[in-house]
C-alpha cells in the first residue's frame, strides 16, 4: 500500500533525506548538547544577556508550529532562543552562528504548517519578536519597512 510506497521512494532519495528522514524516528535525535559556553556569550555579546535564553520550556515553545510534525514525531526544539531587536543584531547573530558552524531557525509567530520550527540539529532560534516597529509606509506600491 501507501507504505511500501513511501518507504520506495525515501529508498531512492539521496542519503542525506535518507538520515534526516530516519532521525525522526529514534528519541536520542531529540537530545542534543548545549552549546559550547563561548558561543552563548557571544550572542550575549551582540543582544545582551537578557536577550538570550536556554531555557527548555522556551525552547520547546519555539520549536512548537500549527503543523502536525509535533504530534507525529516530537519536537526538536533549539539549543538557545535569541530576540534581536534590529536588523543589525540579526546580521550579527548570523556571524556568530557561521563562525561556530552552528544552525539558525528563524522565528515569529510559530504559525508554520509545514515543520519549519524543527531544529533537527539543534541550534540559535532567532526570533523577531522584538522587531516590532514599522519604519516606513510607501503607500505607492503599498510595501513597508519594518
Amino acid at each position: 500500500g501507501m507504505q511500501r510506497v513511501l518507504r520506495a521512494a525515501l529508498l531512492r532519495a539521496p542519503c542525506a533525506l535518507r538520515t534526516h528522514h530516519a532521525s525522526f524516528s529514534t528519541e536520542a535525535a531529540r537530545v542534543i548538547d548545549k552549546l559550547p559556553a563561548k558561543v552563548i556569550r557571544d550572542l550575549q555579546g551582540v543582544v545582551g544577556a537578557a536577550s538570550v535564553s536556554e531555557s527548555l520550556a522556551l525552547r520547546e515553545t519555539m520549536a512548537k508550529d500549527e503543523s502536525y510534525h509535533g504530534a507525529a514525531d516530537g519536537i526538536f526544539p533549539p539549543q538557545v532562543v535569541v530576540f534581536p531587536r534590529s536588523t543589525e543584531e540579526v546580521a550579527e547573530i548570523v556571524k556568530v552562528c557561521v563562525a561556530h558552524r552552528t544552525p539558525i531557525i528563524p522565528s515569529g509567530a510559530c504559525t508554520s504548517l509545514e515543520g519549519h520550527l524543527a531544529a533537527l540539529h539543534g541550534g540559535v532560534s532567532i526570533n523577531f519578536r522584538d522587531m516590532n516597529k514599522v519604519l516606513e509606509v510607501n503607500q505607492d506600491d503599498m510595501g513597508r519597512r519594518d
